[in-house]
């Protein structure tokens, strides 16, 4: 029997066979020979992304080409409060500080704001009274660059309770008596005796009260005179517009000076052995009697009469 016909047959399947399984091969190569080029390459593009945007991320916004136009600072005792508008591009606002005359060289930071709104402000509690500071700010961009506003001045107040204890020690008691005497002298005299208070202002002394014209008008039956001490030495009266100054020799107590009103003032007066202070403004429809006004910073402002008639100093 001859079988080489199908030896023959069996070469071929077997060949067939071989090619068939060789393609698979051949192509799982080739596709892993791609992959090695094409990773270095994926690698490549991915490394030169984030290179693209860490450089992005390290050139600067621009600064705001423009600080707040003014400042507006209103302030008590023990802060300062620092108002500005908006600018365009400010991603954060930088408030400085400089006291005394000192200048913008020399302020420090004191705080950031970053929220955005129209208006913006920012509170300083860490300054001291009667004090005065110059404050500025700066829009930054988020490389903390921008241009300076123009400055803002202000001097804080004193406390209340120094102002009115300045005023203490710069006030004393004093004694102011009517006399009358009838009959040409043969009936013993009669007094009326009154204790207000002299101020100590720019080295002069005055008072709130004034004699009315009415203690001096003697006729041919009855003499009035008047006299005002302070500790049993006689005084020499001055009546300037509604207020009197007093010449003679005082005991020693502090002065105060002449100052312009603030927002509001402090009336100092002192009734029945007591003293009284009450905080006043323009917009108050009674102000105390008999009081001394003076500013927040201890300076005399006004009198007011007896009548609440308010009788300016004028500052020198």
């Amino acid at each position: 029997m001859d079988n080489s016909g199908k030896r023959r047959r069996f070469w071929r399947v077997l060949a067939i066979l071989g090619v068939a399984m060789m393609v698979p091969v051949s192509y799982l190569a080739g596709w892993m020979a791609d992959v090695g080029q094409v990773r270095p390459v994926l690698s490549q593009l991915d490394a030169a992304q984030k290179a693209l945007a860490h450089q992005q991320a390290s050139i600067p916004q621009e600064p705001p080409e423009k600080a707040p136009s003014r400042l507006s600072l209103t302030w008590g005792a023990r802060h300062v409060t620092v108002k500005w508008p908006a600018v365009k591009g400010a991603a954060a606002y930088v408030v400085y500080r400089a006291q005394g005359s000192q200048s913008y060289p020399q302020a420090i930071e004191v705080g950031q704001v970053s929220h955005v709104a129209v208006s913006i402000s920012f509170v300083d509690a860490s300054v001291k009274p009667n004090t005065s500071y110059t404050y500025w700010v700066v829009p930054v961009n988020a490389a903390g660059q921008g241009p300076v506003s123009p400055a803002a001045t202000c001097r804080t107040y004193l406390p209340i309770s120094a102002a009115v204890a300045l005023a203490q020690r710069s006030a004393v008691v004093t004694r102011a008596t009517k006399w009358e005497q009838s009959a040409w002298g043969l009936l013993a005299s009669r007094q009326q005796s009154t204790q207000p208070l002299a101020w100590h202002v720019n080295a002069q002394w005055y008072s709130d009260y004034v004699f009315p014209s009415s203690a001096t008008s003697s006729t041919w039956l009855t003499k009035r005179w008047t006299t005002w001490t302070v500790d049993g030495q006689a005084l020499h009266v001055l009546p300037q517009k509604g207020i009197s100054q007093l010449i003679g020799k005082f005991p020693v107590a502090s002065a105060l000076s002449v100052g312009d009103s603030t927002p509001q003032d402090i009336a100092l007066w002192f009734r029945g052995g007591r003293w009284f202070d009450q905080l006043v403004d323009a917009q108050d429809p009674e102000i105390p009697p008999s009081a001394l006004l003076m500013n927040r910073y201890a300076q005399a402002v006004a009198f007011t009469t007896a009548s609440g008639q308010e009788v300016s100093f004028v500052a020198p």
